[in-house]
């Protein structure tokens, strides 16, 4: 047998070095586009706990909106919760009580809960009470075109010869203004219902519209469903990695199923542990109850489905920019591109994986057991890329665990393997 020769030796192990640069480099990156996709998820999931009427006409006051939540408590109706309501106006002008100075923003009047028709990320201040009808919210530019400071809060602006003092200071690409109306004889074309039941709201808000609503003409926009779809959405690559190992033990399997001892401790050990992984993995399936259907002969149920999706999805693109509704599309849009674009990175990522360390070989030589701590190094650094630019949210478990819980069983499947072909060729 020929030996290899330095050069040759050399080269190989800077091909191996190669291999092993471009491994890490590809799981950083999924990883990263995993934590993307549930930042966007769970923003959705934060600022979108309601159901969104907007009507294309009519409009509805603010004495009929107390009239209704007074009925609905009347009813004890358990599961309606409270309303809010909002105007957009745009080109209203502002000026500041200490410096004359103005400016003109977009201006939001609301009643009720401000938090549920914006979404509020507060620079300084707090959120003006639902009653507060002489505070306001305004963003970091418009506090400075009036005041010449982004340290404006306890000032006063004057609106329509009214004087509103600035309660806090909200992150916004816009420059807008959000005031709190106290008029009962003011009307509104945009409400948001908030349920206590989280998976049947946009029914029980098309019954509502349909008792009280001055119109049948609106888009609703059930974020209590859009937030749990995304938060199915972006575990994807986690229920991939899982299917993935299901197959491989599978596979451990079929190639054991002549020796029924082996089959049997593989069948104890799976149903020993999947309580533990299922936890620990978070595998929830979430299907709302209207894409259920009542028969199963109903073959147009899912055409008419498609159907109506896609006239939401139609009304989705024509109606009146807002800023909360744009921002809702557009974090859509990020959450499941990302996720199907980890999902894929996943794909690529276990196939060079097992071409990387077939052989039992890990990276850069090292002993089994090593890539395990490496997969939690790099978690780690992708992480503090994410908080560092302000993606910061709450870590699923199946965001830590899948990806250090599938390399941890890839070695085992590879320990076991080489285990049994020792123990024959002993016997051999």
């Amino acid at each position: 047998m020929r030996r290899e020769t330095g050069f040759e030796s050399m080269k190989k192990m800077n091909s191996n070095s190669k291999q092993n640069i471009w491994f890490l480099l590809l799981f950083t990156a999924v990883f990263i586009l995993w934590g993307t996709a549930i930042y966007y998820g769970q923003y959705v999931d934060e600022y979108y706990q309601s159901v969104g009427i907007r009507m294309k006409g009519g409009t509805v006051s603010q004495r009929e909106l107390m009239r209704m939540a007074e009925q609905e408590k009347q009813n004890r109706n358990q599961e309606f919760t409270g309303i809010s309501a909002w105007n957009q106006v745009e080109n209203q002008s502002m000026e500041s009580d200490r410096l004359g100075t103005k400016a003109e923003v977009r201006l939001i009047e609301v009643y009720g809960a401000i938090e549920k028709v914006y979404p509020v990320e507060l620079i300084s201040g707090s959120v003006p009470a639902a009653d507060d009808d002489q505070g306001c919210l305004i963003d970091e530019a418009t506090a400075y075109h009036l005041f010449r400071t982004k340290d404006c809060v306890g000032n006063a602006l004057i609106y329509q010869n009214r004087y509103f003092y600035i309660r806090g200071i909200l992150r916004s690409p816009e420059e807008v203004c959000l005031i709190i109306q106290d008029a009962e004889e003011k009307n509104y074309s945009n409400l948001e219902l908030t349920f206590a039941d989280g998976d049947n709201c946009g029914q029980l808000a098309a019954d509502l519209m349909r008792q009280y609503g001055p119109t049948d003409r609106y888009t609703l926009i059930d974020g209590y469903r859009i937030a749990k779809s995304l938060s199915f959405g972006y575990l994807l690559p986690a229920w991939f990695l899982g299917f993935f190992l299901l197959y491989d033990l599978l596979a451990v399997l079929w190639k054991r199923r002549r020796i029924p001892f082996q089959v049997i401790a593989l069948i104890l050990v799976i149903l020993c542990l999947w309580p533990l992984l299922s936890w620990m993995m978070e595998y929830e399936i979430y299907l709302p109850q209207q894409i259920i259907p009542t028969k199963w002969s109903d073959f147009s149920f899912w055409s008419r489905k498609y159907a109506a999706f896609q006239e939401w999805k139609k009304d989705m693109t024509y109606m009146i920019p807002s800023y909360k509704d744009v921002l809702l599309k557009q974090h859509i849009r990020s959450c499941v591109s990302r996720s199907v674009a980890a999902v894929a990175g996943m794909l690529v990522l276990v196939l060079y994986e097992r071409r990387l360390f077939s052989g039992h070989k890990l990276l850069s030589g090292n002993r089994r057991g090593s890539s395990i701590l490496l997969m939690a190094l790099l978690e780690c650094a992708a992480l503090s890329l994410l908080f560092a630019y302000g993606k910061i949210f709450t870590l699923p478990r199946a965001y830590l665990g899948m990806p250090v819980f599938y390399m941890l069983a890839m070695e085992c499947f590879r320990w076991g393997g080489g285990w049994i072909r020792n123990l024959r060729k002993s016997r051999q």
